[in-house]
């Protein structure tokens, strides 16, 4: 497990990105429902990355099996739900904090 940074290159502190997802239809008895929430899934320093605990356990060249379930463990993505806000007709924004080399998937 590694951890790459280009030499020489700041790492920026997190970013707030707005997705905007546009062409949304729904409709209860007529009234337009945007979905008030969102699906995120992670991968970055702080989600579905085993590479903290594996520094934490020491580097272990070779780990024991209840640390590699642990690694296993930290590594899972997990999907979290954020909130939509509408930001046009039949249109919704998320709006994520985003880390330099961190990747999400959002689902509305």
């Amino acid at each position: 497990m590694s951890s790459f940074q280009p030499s020489g290159v700041a790492i920026a502190n997190n970013t707030d990105v707005t997705l905007q997802f546009t062409g949304l239809s729904g409709s209860e008895a007529g009234v337009q429902s945007l979905p008030a929430s969102a699906l995120v899934v992670r991968v970055d320093d702080t989600h579905a990355n085993a590479q903290p605990l594996w520094l934490q356990q020491g580097r272990p060249e070779y780990p024991t099996r209840v640390q590699i379930q642990a690694l296993k463990d930290a590594s899972r993505m997990q999907a979290d739900t954020v909130p939509t806000t509408p930001c046009g007709t039949g249109a919704v924004c998320v709006t994520l904090s985003m880390p330099a080399y961190g990747v999400a998937l959002v689902a509305v």
